[in-house]
């Protein structure tokens, strides 16, 4: 048997020699204040050892059948051995029943040596009478204090070494068939084993005049002893995971989300502690989801989303759309093979996508190797148009700087062009009930990606339509390249090209 194994053994074998000593020694004490004496004193001790060898055997045939399977399991886990999934779950039943098991059995043992007594004292010529009694009543004390002490002492093992083992995920209320032990029945049983018990026993014992003050003095000690020893027990059980729960409580206080509760019982501390665990969980996935919305929208974007002060339905919204694409990015990629390809183009989405959130632009989506912002949705704001022109400027400094990077790395560098446009659209959740995205669409959108394709044709970087540029004006320059016919409009569109934020220095030039 393994260490945990004789530990849960060597604890059953103390309780139950304690509380056998302590019925011989009731049973003395008493027969020597009795009416009826119990001469035979000898047969006293032979019964309580005969006692003690059907219990132990009986009761180490259940540590085998129990006990065992589960401590092999538990060594299989320790050593990183697979256990299948049946053997697993068994076992994890056992062992949160182990306690309740155990406690029944050493119960019910001693009960049936407190019903035993009397054929066994008309058998070896004891007298059946109040003597007799006083040592059937002490046999049902010991029943009930051996049991309690059982418990707690199988329960403090099982929690120090199974448990951790066999629940690394702390989910104990997921195993079927195991009632918890509500804290309210542990000092039920504490009260009737410290008050009710004492009472009764002192009642009975004054009734049959067996009342002297060494007896008193025993049954007061030891109940003392006793009712020490259990309430111990209850407040460990209780003090210690309540401790450990506010220290997590604290990491979360200071935002350390790696705060994990130890689950050890499934009564109420348990599953006070799983649910903190689902609640730690919870805030970190909304730190994830919350982080990973900020790698596209700005700050203030994500606390407003978050707050719930942003309406996600759908709704006629003013924005600008922001369309960049890579140019002759088709020819680039022949060149570079697939891993090439992927970490080309992340390392350049990312410089992207950075200077568009730090301009309070959302981005959309990305369509294959072009970028699709919006700015004024889905929080609203006045200067969208401005903040989308300065966006655009900012993404081509970057680009320069990107490049410049590359080219020190003697790594292949890329031109982009950019297209603005601002009027109405449709923002909200577009898609279908298996998968949905908050996007905006209409005719804005489709106008924003035709000005972006025009700038290979006309030479430009960034170009804007005459909407966006008369919202800009007075803060970028720009120069006008006259209507220009775009697929799908029935006008021509007039677009600027923007060269440069007003106050910056040299205007830059296509």
């Amino acid at each position: 048997m393994t260490r945990v194994g004789w530990k849960i053994v060597l604890s059953i074998t103390a309780c139950n020699t304690i509380a056998c000593l302590h019925a011989v020694g009731y049973g003395l004490l008493v027969s020597r204040t009795a009416p009826e004496a119990l001469p035979p004193r000898f047969w006293m001790v032979i019964y309580a050892a005969l006692g003690l060898i059907v219990a132990f055997s009986l009761g180490g045939t259940f540590l085998v059948a129990v006990v065992r399977p589960v401590t092999r399991v538990v060594s299989a886990l320790s050593r990183g051995e697979p256990v299948e999934a049946a053997t697993l779950t068994l076992a994890q039943r056992r062992v949160l029943l182990l306690p309740i098991r155990i406690t029944r059995v050493s119960s019910y043992l001693w009960f049936c040596c407190a019903l035993c007594f009397a054929p066994f004292a008309w058998a070896v010529g004891i007298p059946v009478g109040l003597a007799a009694l006083h040592e059937i009543l002490g046999i049902l004390i010991v029943a009930c204090v051996s049991g309690g002490l059982v418990f707690y002492l199988v329960e403090r093992v099982a929690r120090a070494d199974l448990i951790p083992v066999l629940f690394p995920d702390g989910k104990l209320s997921g195993v079927a068939g195991v009632p918890p032990v509500p804290i309210s029945i542990k000092f039920f049983v504490l009260l009737t084993n410290s008050v009710l018990l004492p009472l009764a026993v002192l009642g009975f014992a004054a009734w049959s005049e067996a009342v002297s003050p060494v007896v008193v003095l025993y049954l007061a000690v030891s109940f003392f002893l006793i009712a020490g020893v259990q309430a111990y027990f209850i407040v460990e059980s209780i003090n210690r995971p309540v401790e450990a729960l506010a220290i997590e409580v604290q990491k979360v206080g200071r935002d350390d989300l790696t705060a994990r509760a130890t689950v050890l019982s499934t009564d109420v501390l348990g599953g006070l502690a799983e649910g903190f665990n689902r609640m730690v969980d919870g805030l970190r996935r909304g730190a994830f989801v919350r982080e990973t919305f900020g790698r596209y929208v700005a700050p203030a974007v994500v606390d407003e989303v978050l707050a719930g002060r942003v309406a996600l339905g759908g709704e006629l919204r003013e924005c600008t759309v922001l369309f960049s694409d890579i140019r002759d990015f088709t020819t680039l990629s022949e060149h570079l093979s697939p891993t090439e390809v992927v970490s080309f183009l992340n390392s350049y989405l990312d410089a992207m996508v950075e200077v568009v959130v730090a301009h309070g632009g959302t981005v959309d989506k990305f369509i294959g190797d072009a970028v699709m912002a919006t700015f004024g949705v889905p929080v609203a704001r006045d200067d969208h148009a401005l903040q989308a022109a300065r966006a655009g400027l900012a993404m081509l400094e970057r680009l320069d700087a990107w490049n410049a990077e590359r080219v020190a790395a003697n790594k292949p560098t890329l031109q982009i062009g950019i297209g603005l446009h601002t009027g109405e659209v449709v923002a909200g959740n577009i898609g279908s009930a298996r998968k949905m995205e908050y996007t905006v669409i209409g005719d804005t959108v489709n106008t924003a990606s035709r000005i972006e394709g025009l700038t290979k044709k006309l030479g430009a970087r960034l170009l804007a339509s005459n909407a966006t540029w008369e919202r800009v004006k007075d803060h970028v320059d720009g120069q006008p390249l006259g209507p220009i016919e775009v697929k799908g409009k029935r006008e021509a569109v007039e677009v600027y090209s923007l060269q440069g934020a007003r106050g910056l220095g040299q205007a830059r030039s296509a």
